[in-house]
């Protein structure tokens, strides 16, 4: 998105409205969860019309990172959040449609289908399955660089 647009989005986001019900009735069970993060607001509570809010950041389990000099040799970035639902934050993506860690779930997609079938005993004659069935997206995403690889995806 151009500065100027972004610009524009920042300035509808800074309108107020009045809230007068309580934003954690009928949420869900994760969804209560994440609003615990930060005390309710009294009510009528007056709000941004757009914004992030600390409920809209969902943490990475520290399981789910990709490790620097992991076995397989990925060099990826990983994004701090596993999702992050921020309003202006997902409206004001400066390139492209998809925000930092939606990239990332499709090339981990790609990275998981390349770690599944490389634990595979395949015969010799299929040794280049996991690299062709893991590259199956690499025009649609950010690089991802294999050391020990000739091929980026």
């Amino acid at each position: 998105m151009a500065p100027e647009r972004v610009a524009r989005l920042k300035a509808i986001a800074a309108r107020t409205w009045t809230r007068t019900l309580d934003d954690r009735a009928g949420a869900s069970r994760d969804e209560r969860k994440r609003k615990e993060r930060s005390s309710a607001q009294p009510l009528p509570a007056t709000e941004h019309l757009l914004a992030d809010k600390p409920e809209h950041l969902i943490e990475r389990p520290a399981a789910e990172r990709l490790e620097e000099g992991n076995r397989w040799g990925f060099r990826v970035k990983t994004p701090e959040h596993l999702y992050n639902r921020g309003e202006l934050y997902n409206l004001a993506v400066a390139r492209g449609t998809l925000s930092e860690e939606e990239r990332y779930k499709i090339n981990e997609h790609m990275i998981q289908t390349i770690m599944m079938l490389e634990a595979l005993p395949l015969p010799r004659h299929l040794r280049k399955v996991p690299e062709i069935a893991g590259g199956h997206m690499r025009r649609w995403t950010a690089p991802v660089i294999r050391s020990g690889s000739s091929a980026t995806r």
